[in-house]
């Protein structure tokens, strides 16, 4: 169970749900790519996830995420 998640989390699983993957997210973000593993493993454990796949399951799940209308 998630108790918080904040703006910059949910636009994380939000682009990890479109494909992006996590240099891509990095680059987006104005992150490094360790700090987007860190907080992808934090936000997996809040989640109670064992994997990154997992955690955007259940984030559609919950509706935290959607999916994309590709073209």
């Amino acid at each position: 169970m998630i108790l918080h998640m904040t703006p910059g989390e949910r636009t994380t699983l939000q682009w990890l749900a479109d494909g992006r993957n996590t240099s891509e997210i990095a680059r987006a973000s104005g992150l490094t790519e360790d700090a987007v593993h860190r907080s992808l493993a934090a936000l997996c454990e809040r989640m109670g996830a064992s994997t990154i796949a997992s955690a955007v399951s259940a984030a559609f799940s919950r509706g935290l995420v959607t999916r994309s209308v590709s073209s």
